[in-house]
């Protein structure tokens, strides 16, 4: 966000000092230290004032403590902000990011999604003012940008097959899930180039892959756990988890706060015939909530075994690490961002 260097104190100001000075000699002159001067943000956009009668200016303080993020957002008027203590990184839709610290002023982007984040280890304290309009409000959550390394994988893995289940209602909570607005898969480049060889290195024996989810918006995840924390909302447990109570999903490990799909390099998935397009036999269905979905369940026949085995060898070679509990889960080991939980939406 812009800051323009320090410039002489505004006449105005001058001449209330020296009127002040005159009149109270005993007093100490007011002094006045430039913060800024702009009709533009701090991404170079000319500042809108909304066409409204009912102006209505607000102000907060706002607080950050280390580790904490505003969450991404935008503001639909003129704001600005002044940093009273610490060092606030925002990084902006556009990919460019700027660090202010205690005394500088700030130029708020003006409809550009962006997200304050304090590094470090004091509290990030600034005031913050919109010139606005009654009814308008100065800042609205504003969905983060998708990175320009995650790709559709309908796109980047010829032949593969999409069932989408969280777009739609065949899933555990029987309906469209949280995040998910469009039929379509996002994995990391890397993960679908590796996907790729997978789906090309299986159809030299007739087969290839069915993806069910790859890259989950953290606010699917939210989702999972809300629903997860509402006893009475059991429709599904036939189907999904007839051998485990629903109080003890999360308990178990099913359902989790965090999930390595939203680090975008996870990927569920089946086998299926390239000749009729049907899935293979693998002893459970996809999200079954039992330990029979184990990759090394006894419980299963041998045919559908060799299926989740030839899955696994497969994944395993081309750089896809599997999962202990559930034969569809595979992440791949390399991942770029290993510490990284995004929250764009599926769209």
């Amino acid at each position: 966000m812009n800051v323009t260097p320090r410039r002489a104190v505004p006449k105005i100001v001058c001449l209330l000092a020296a009127s002040l000075s005159a009149a109270v000699p005993v007093l100490a002159q007011p002094t006045s230290r430039a913060l800024f001067s702009s009709d533009a943000d701090t991404l170079g956009s000319r500042y809108r004032y909304p066409d409204t009668a009912a102006a209505e200016l607000t102000g907060a303080v706002v607080t950050l403590l280390p580790g904490d993020s505003t969450g991404w957002h935008r503001h639909a008027v003129p704001t600005v902000g002044y940093v009273l203590a610490g060092q606030l990184t925002v990084e902006y839709a556009t990919g460019q990011v700027r660090v202010f610290g205690s005394g500088d002023g700030i130029l708020e982007a003006q409809d550009v999604a962006h997200n304050g984040h304090n590094h470090g280890s004091e509290p990030v304290r600034l005031v913050v003012f919109s010139a606005g309009a009654a009814g308008v409000h100065g800042s609205e959550p504003a969905d983060p940008p998708r990175p320009d390394d995650f790709v559709a994988l309908q796109s980047a893995v010829p032949g593969l097959e999409i069932e989408l289940r969280y777009f739609g209602r065949e899933n555990f909570l029987g309906r469209p899930v949280a995040g998910y607005e469009a039929n379509v898969v996002y994995l990391t480049r890397v993960a679908a180039t590796a996907l790729g060889s997978v789906q090309e290195a299986l159809g030299t024996e007739g087969l290839g892959l069915k993806v069910f989810d790859g890259y989950r918006p953290q606010r699917a995840v939210d989702d999972f756990t809300r629903w997860a924390a509402a006893p009475g909302d059991t429709a599904t447990k036939a189907a999904y988890y007839p051998n485990v109570e629903k109080s003890l999903l999360v308990q178990t490990g099913y359902i989790a706060e965090r999930s390595g799909h939203s680090r975008g390099s996870t990927i569920d998935l089946t086998l299926i015939e390239l000749a009729s397009g049907e899935e293979v036999d693998m002893g459970s269905p996809y999200d079954f909530f039992d330990p029979i979905s184990w990759p090394s369940s006894p419980a299963i026949a041998e045919a559908a075994r060799a299926n989740r085995m030839k899955l696994r060898a497969v994944m395993l070679r081309h750089g896809f690490q599997p999962l202990d509990q559930e034969w569809w889960h595979f992440t791949l080991r390399d991942e770029p961002y290993p510490d990284t939980y995004f929250d764009f939406p599926v769209r």
